[in-house]
């Protein structure tokens, strides 16, 4: 009996195992399959297409202009009687200058005065709002942590802030009476203690800031600029304690940018180019009158130049320009690779990876433009590029 049974499950038994080796190959085919529609999923391509695209430089530049700077002997509070950045002519008057000799007591209050007109005038421009809510907020902190000597500080920028928001709140008539009644105020004050006026030297337009670089980054200093002046200039600004305001003035002015020499030799003396300054929000079409020789970093000074005034008299400066353009292939930086000193990507052919030579032109925004070429193992237009993060290897199955 027992016998029998034996031979019973001696019979079904390579059965099942046949039917265990079907389906676990079933499996691993179905596994297999799946991972390499997975593989083939993860393969992107792009097709090399012949494109032109601008070369644009964007770069930090530095300018230079001529303006004459307005000094005061007596270093008061300044009441200023010609607006920010207005036109101005020689012999007009800029500002009235509260002596350094005058009384303690007379002279604060004179600073009180000025600052006060001049919180008025900013309303009638496009100055921002004040930060009450952030100063709000930091006397809150303050208070939280009961400490007394920070509180002072945050209470007297709240009441500032009220203060402006009350005067907005008024008609530019009532600000103007206000300011009317500030100066008579002043004009009293000036009667019994020494003051001085200060007039335009020359004609332009009068800023009442300034920058320390006035007298050495003039227009003819950047006539013989290198990429080592400019780095000393810009860490020697002058003194402007006496200063009160600048007058730039109409003339040739020039915007000063280091780029390298590869860059440099794209750029052509005496071509015009249309130059977007960032911050300013302006175009000027400048001229590239000056290219230095190359420093021992291998960097060259550009000197673009224009005439009039400047977009803004601030010397720091973002600029861009388009100054060419050039045609090739468009490459992907991600399937772009380094064999045998040379640069090439993989393209599929055929159903496998197959490896094409690439000579780069120029790099920009994750993309590479290279030469066009029909020689052998060159990459060609309308070859499928493989984009992928996955090992590569030539004769690959795609």
């Amino acid at each position: 009996m027992a016998g029998r049974n034996a031979d019973k499950k001696r019979k079904w038994q390579l059965p099942l195992q046949l039917l265990a080796v079907v389906l676990l190959s079933a499996l691993l085919v179905g596994i297999l399959a799946t991972e390499l529609a997975r593989a083939a999923d993860a393969l992107q391509y792009e097709k090399a297409q012949e494109v032109t695209v601008p070369l644009r430089l964007e770069a930090t530049g530095y300018l230079f202009y001529d303006a004459a700077v307005v000094k005061s002997i007596d270093l008061g509070p300044s009441d200023y009687r010609t607006p920010d950045g207005a036109a101005v002519e020689a012999g007009d008057m800029l500002a009235v200058v509260y002596a350094d000799g005058a009384g303690a007591g007379t002279r604060e209050r004179a600073r009180e005065i000025v600052a006060e007109i001049e919180r008025l005038q900013a309303l009638d421009g496009s100055a921002p709002p004040p930060d009450y809510h952030g100063a709000y907020a930091a006397l809150m902190k303050a208070l939280s942590k009961e400490n007394g000597r920070a509180v002072s500080g945050d209470i007297a920028e709240i009441t500032d802030a009220l203060a402006l928001f009350a005067a907005q709140s008024e008609s530019a008539d009532a600000r103007a009476e206000k300011i009317a009644a500030l100066r008579a105020e002043f004009a009293e004050l000036v009667k019994n203690d020494a003051y001085s006026t200060v007039t335009a030297a020359a004609s332009g337009v009068f800023y009442r800031t300034v920058d320390g670089f006035e007298e050495n980054m003039t227009a003819a200093v950047g006539d013989t600029l290198t990429v080592g002046a400019l780095a000393a200039l810009l860490a020697s600004p002058q003194d402007t304690a006496s200063a009160i305001g600048v007058v730039a003035l109409e003339g040739v002015w020039h915007i000063a940018v280091t780029v390298s020499a590869s860059q440099a030799a794209l750029l052509s003396v005496g071509q015009t180019y249309t130059v977007d300054f960032a911050a300013a929000g302006a175009a000027r079409a400048l001229t590239l009158s000056r290219i230095s020789d190359a420093d021992a970093e291998g960097n060259c000074l550009l000197l673009l130049s224009g005439d009039g005034l400047p977009p803004t008299l601030d010397r720091r400066q973002q600029i861009s320009f388009t100054y060419g353009e050039r045609r090739g292939l468009l490459v992907p930086m991600a399937a772009l690779s380094e064999r045998d000193g040379g640069y090439g990507v993989y393209v599929r052919e055929n159903g496998c990876a197959t490896w094409r030579a690439v000579t780069p032109i120029y790099l920009e925004n994750g993309y590479c433009l290279a030469e066009s070429s029909d020689a052998e193992g060159m990459l060609r237009q309308g070859d499928s590029v493989l984009v992928t993060l996955r090992r590569i290897y030539e004769g690959k199955a795609l």
